[in-house]
């Protein structure tokens, strides 16, 4: 437990203030923590340091609020593949691609480019497991290294 800090005089809080469990806006009402929404950047990545991308299913977010939206979903690699090799990202929901198409990296791409999805369905709920699904083609060419993928997503306070 915190100790309490008490100031003698007064305090003037440009932002806000938690107390008591709450938060006070500018106008002294009470927000509920119930009422807040929380933003969440997840990231995934495979090493730089390995010899290409690889074949890969990872769970990147398990949805505890009651309801969110997926607001965007990249991908890239730090070196980018030659030839005819490509890297396929996609990301699913309980297994089920959300997005119109899975992310193509190839050599059409510069090293740390941000190739975004076309997001189909953009909302989850409580429960809802979203993976990072990556599938490899290493084609004649050289596959890309340093794979990374993120998303962001708004949830719905869950106590």
């Amino acid at each position: 437990m915190t100790v309490p800090t008490r100031l003698p005089t007064g305090l003037n809080v440009v932002e806000t203030v938690r107390a008591a469990g709450y938060l006070l806006n500018e106008g002294g009402t009470p927000i509920l923590t119930s009422a807040m929404g929380h933003n969440f950047v997840k990231a995934y990545a495979q090493n730089a340091a390995c010899p290409g991308a690889s074949d890969a299913t990872v769970v990147l977010h398990v949805v505890k609020g009651a309801a969110g939206t997926i607001r965007t979903f990249v991908a890239g690699c730090t070196s980018v593949c030659v030839g005819d090799s490509t890297i396929s990202v996609d990301l699913k929901k309980d297994g089920v691609s959300i997005l119109s198409a899975a992310i193509s990296l190839s050599v059409s791409q510069s090293n740390y480019d941000q190739v975004s999805a076309t997001i189909s369905s953009t909302s989850v709920a409580a429960g809802d497991v979203l993976t990072v699904v990556v599938t490899v083609s290493e084609g004649t060419g050289t596959l890309g290294t340093g794979l990374f993928a993120e998303m962001v997503l708004d949830e719905d306070y869950s106590a």
